[in-house]
């Protein structure tokens, strides 16, 4: 009997800590596919053709780093602030993203122009940034600062 009751104690907690873990991760899975989607739009917006419009080496990064990045600076006599602040380790703000890669879309002429690096943040009103000549490293340079923070990338189809 001891042992049933010891076993259900065990059980609980485990399962509650599961069942949160799971929770956490499709929250943050939702936030960052949404938030790739708001800002690849945001990108297209001002192209001549937005349909055109081919993504390659992008890379959402996330100002604040990753979850696991944030846990890792957390020292253990701090857990009792985690328990508390359990949001802000956790979970992304998307006002801290940031998209990285590059975009090839067709011109006035209808030829595509080649792969250009972009940069956009996130925030209430996103304006990208495309480097429009090669010589301009503005996208390479804001891209490098979050490089430790990247939650996402796609893969290049070509």
């Amino acid at each position: 009997m001891k042992r049933k009751i010891l076993l259900i104690g065990i059980a609980i907690p485990i399962f509650v800590l599961i069942s949160i873990s799971i929770y956490i991760y499709l929250s943050n899975k939702n936030t960052i596919q949404n938030n790739v989607r708001i800002l690849k739009k945001a990108v297209v917006a001002n192209l001549n053709d937005p349909e055109s419009a081919r993504f390659r080496s992008l890379q959402l990064q996330s100002m604040e780093g990753s979850v696991l990045d944030r846990l890792k600076l957390l020292e253990i006599k701090n857990y009792p602030l985690l328990l508390k602040n359990w949001g802000l380790v956790f979970k992304y703000n998307p006002e801290l993203f940031q998209l990285c890669g590059e975009i090839n879309a067709k011109n006035g002429f209808g030829a595509y122009v080649g792969y250009k690096k972009f940069y956009i943040s996130g925030g209430e009103d996103p304006i990208p940034f495309i480097a429009m000549e090669e010589s301009n490293d503005f996208p390479k340079n804001m891209c490098d600062i979050g490089k430790d923070g990247v939650v996402y990338s796609e893969p290049d189809h070509e």
